[in-house]
């Protein structure tokens, strides 16, 4: 029993903070989302393509293209455990773990164009595939300390306050 309850504490610290994250993703870029943008979180710690993962979603106010009946973007934020050797980590003992941020629903087009900015400019980010195939790609930070995991998220933090607007179009301009 008191291992359940350590997994169950270790999830509900693991939702605050990434609450308290996702507030500062938006706080910052708040024309990208709707007035008291609802957060929806999730844990899944059931191996697949990744082996476990603690997110939040939250829907912007942008939309995939101008075409009618496009895709909502959606703000995922996500402290995720990874098989190193599947991101080229050969030297890590057990799982990779990053934080995250990915925008569900999105374009290709635009997270290349993100990706070849993020290369020419000096952020310690690194851009991935997305395991689960609903966004065209990955922005995460490998961390393994407490610490590293608030610097992660600052410097995914700051990426998104630069980027986050290049992904999709604004509802407002479709309507």
């Amino acid at each position: 029993m008191k291992a359940l309850r350590l997994i169950d504490r270790f999830e509900v610290e693991i939702e605050a903070e990434l609450r308290r994250v996702a507030d500062e993703f938006i706080s910052e870029t708040d024309s990208l989302f709707n007035d008291d943008p609802d957060q929806r979180f999730g844990f899944n710690r059931d191996p697949g393509p990744v082996i476990a993962h603690g997110r939040i979603n939250t829907d912007m106010k942008r939309v995939a293209s101008k075409a009618d009946g496009a895709d909502t973007l959606t703000l995922n934020i996500t402290l995720r455990w990874l098989d190193p050797a599947e991101y080229g980590f050969s030297d890590i003992d057990g799982a990779l773990c990053v934080t995250a941020y990915k925008i569900n629903g999105a374009g290709s087009d635009d997270h290349q164009r993100v990706k070849q900015q993020t290369e020419k400019e000096e952020y310690d980010v690194q851009l991935c595939r997305d395991a689960y195939n609903n966004a065209p790609g990955m922005v995460y930070v490998p961390v393994e300390t407490a610490a590293e995991i608030r610097d992660g998220f600052q410097m995914l933090k700051t990426h998104f306050w630069e980027h986050g607007g290049e992904y999709g179009v604004n509802l407002d301009a479709v309507e």
